[in-house]
Formats: C-alpha cells, structure tokens, sequence
C-alpha cells in the first residue's frame, strides 16, 4: 500500500493518504514512521499513519499467536515509536517491545505534525486509547448504528481523559465492499474478506453487526470438501 499510495502522490494534488492499517506486529515501527515521512514529501504533506497489531485471523496465517503479543500494549509502544521519529527524525528509547539507541531518518515530513492514529475492530479499550494517545481512531466492519455508537462513546472518553476535543478529532471507517462487471464474483471476492476479519470477532462484536455468533459456525463437515468461492456451502 506505500509503494501504491507513493505512486498515486505523484498524480495527484489535494487527496490525503493514509495507509490503514500498518500492522506493528508484521512490520518495524520505525519503518512505518519512514515510509510515512517519505510519502509526505512525495505527496507535499498529505500522509497519515494508522497503526495497528493487525487481523488476528491475518496473524495466524503467518504462524503468530495474537495472544502472546499483547496487542493493544503493543500498538501503544509503537504509537509513541513513531510519533517520536517522525517529530525528531530519531529514537532513543528502551521499551517492553521495542528498544532503540539513537537510529535516525533522513526522510524528514514536509505537514508540522503528520496524524498518526489508532486502528481498531473490537473495543472498547483501544477505542478509548485511539482518543486519549492518538490523533483518531479508524474503525474496522461495522456496519450498524449501535456498533458505531459503542465507538464514539468509548473514543470520546479516551480524548476527554486526555484534555482532548473529540470532535475535532478523525474518526474513520473501513468497511468491506467490492466491484465488478459480474455482481456474483463481487459478492464472492466481499465473501472472502468478510470471513477473514469476521473470523477472529468475538461474540459480543458480531451481535453489535446484527450478526449473531451461530451464523459463524461452519456449514461443513471437516469430512467434507470446505466451501470455495463458486460453491455453495
């Protein structure tokens, strides 16, 4: 997505850039934080940052068990990582899961303060950390009204704790959607993404989506060919 988003920088002129989201689990934090700087040269100052420990059902497929790597804690730690690079261009910094001794960065960002936010699915703890450490929070598949006002409440009282204003603060949605000539592939490809993300939700997510957790249960018998896309489950 950088080296798309660094491409499109340079035929474009007012649209903002905001990679979402940067996983800290799969991807150095520091790194993150340059490529971001060099995206806002590229772009004349219109790069964001959001970060996250990324999709847990994503983090499986790479042999990570999201549990063992306190992913919220983990997020926090790297917020602050590049945060720091990006305003000073170098880290010195002993943390719980990262640790630095003076790296630095000649990609240096052409705004004052490039918005690094929070990316988050289930709440409400990283909700309210989006708005008290953060610039804003991106929310990942919801997709009623009572799961956006479980985000909103939650982000408000991690600004508020802060000092912060919440509505002069960015609050995103990253919803699944998918195009075609053929309406049947689009639902098939939207399908897929769909069963990754909602894969690794808890029971009180999907009831707050209008979905309830036994429609999650599979359809098929580990003895029987798994549903493709194309067939019928």
């Amino acid at each position: 997505m950088w080296l798309l988003f660094a491409a499109a920088a340079q035929q474009t002129s007012r649209i903002r850039f905001g990679p979402r989201v940067s996983s800290v689990v799969l991807r150095e934090p520091t790194l993150i934080a340059q490529a971001a700087a060099t995206l806002d040269e590229l772009g004349d100052g219109r790069a964001e940052v959001v970060l996250s420990s990324g999709n847990f059902g994503l983090l499986a497929q790479y042999g990570i068990d999201w549990a063992v790597t306190k992913p919220l804690s983990r997020v926090k730690e790297a917020a602050h990582v590049v945060r720091t690079l990006l305003d000073d261009g170098a880290i010195t910094f002993d943390g719980e899961f990262f640790r630095y001794s003076g790296p630095f960065t000649f990609a240096r960002p052409v705004q004052e303060r490039v918005p690094v936010k929070l990316g988050a699915m289930r709440g409400p703890r990283s909700f309210r950390a989006a708005g008290e450490l953060s610039d804003g929070v991106h929310r990942a598949l919801s997709y009623t009204r009572e799961a956006y006002d479980y985000l909103v409440e939650s982000f408000r009282a991690g600004a508020e704790k802060a000092g912060k204003d919440p509505s002069s603060m960015d609050i995103g949605a990253w919803v699944v959607f998918a195009t075609g000539p053929d309406p049947a592939v689009a639902k098939e490809v939207a399908r897929g993404m769909v069963g990754l993300y909602a894969s690794s939700m808890p029971a009180e997510q999907l009831e707050r989506n209008g979905v309830g957790p036994r429609a999650m249960k599979p359809s098929w018998t580990p003895s029987a060919p798994a549903p493709w896309p194309g067939r019928s489950s």
